[in-house]
């Protein structure tokens, strides 16, 4: 990871006779300022950031970057810095934004329109599109808005690869602690005064991706944990939700299960 890269590089700086220190750091320099060009950082800043970081690795061993013919950067000021790199992550919201399509913006603008108002008779939304039509940054463009403006919003989705795509993303097995295999009658692992469950009662939208490969039992299981946690009879227990899925893709998998099997096991044969 880039600041175990950066702390390598003070390391061999200090430890080691590096003939052109410059030109080591020029060969590895893209790896080393990456976690800052990912918050949309350009990359000359980005590199006075690294060169920051690893002045204060020097300091603590009694050098500084010009003891090695590399050019001291600018005093680190953490707050000067973190105001920055909000400022760029600003930046890179609007510009999300900017790239929504007219479909995904009508579906941007219902849902924070929802989430702003607290509106109790909107709440519940589907959204379903064919693969390539812009979900995913459609989701991800929702978690960093709301994320910007500190509220809780949490993504997850059936499988581990889907998670992944989104900000923040897990499993639902993981999010809402259900256990294997899910039953009728089974309950969460959730306990009510955990941290995870706390983050789950603080959220202002929900996201779940990829839920028509859920089988019902674990969809309603869901219903059940959140309304038992957020003491809400209500769907969800009251939550704004976005469900996301295309009934054309895959369905849940059942073990030798027939077509009737399957649809049985499908959310469409949920009472929700």
């Amino acid at each position: 990871m880039p600041k175990q890269m950066r702390r390598m590089f003070a390391y061999i700086l200090v430890f080691c006779q590096v003939e052109d220190a410059h030109r080591l750091w020029n060969e590895f320099k893209r790896f080393m300022i990456e976690d800052f060009t990912r918050q949309g950082i350009e990359e000359r800043d980005a590199e006075v950031r690294a060169f920051q970081k690893i002045q204060c690795i020097l300091i603590v061993n009694g050098r500084r970057l010009s003891h090695f013919g590399l050019e001291d950067p600018p005093e680190y000021r953490p707050n000067v810095i973190q105001d920055e790199i909000d400022e760029a992550r600003e930046r890179q919201r609007e510009a999300m934004i900017e790239q929504l399509n007219a479909d995904q913006r009508d579906v941007f603008d219902i849902v924070m329109r929802a989430v702003e108002n607290d509106d109790k008779n909107r709440r519940y939304f589907f959204v379903s599109g064919a693969a390539g039509t812009g979900k995913t940054f459609l989701y991800n463009t929702l978690i960093r808005v709301l994320n910007g403006r500190r509220e809780n919003v949490i993504a997850v989705a059936w499988t581990g690869i889907a998670a992944s795509l989104l900000k923040n993303g897990r499993t639902v097995h993981s999010r809402f602690r259900l256990p294997v295999p899910i039953t009728e009658n089974s309950t969460s692992l959730l306990k009510a005064q955990s941290d995870e469950a706390t983050v789950i009662r603080d959220a202002k939208l929900i996201i779940w991706d990829e839920v028509t490969m859920t089988t019902r039992t674990a969809f309603e299981l869901v219903d059940r944990t959140l309304k038992d946690l957020c003491r809400n009879d209500r769907l969800f227990g009251g939550k704004c939700v976005i469900l996301e899925g295309d009934f054309k893709q895959c369905l849940p998998v059942v073990q030798n299960g027939d077509r009737t099997a399957i649809v049985a096991n499908c959310i469409k044969s949920s009472i929700l």
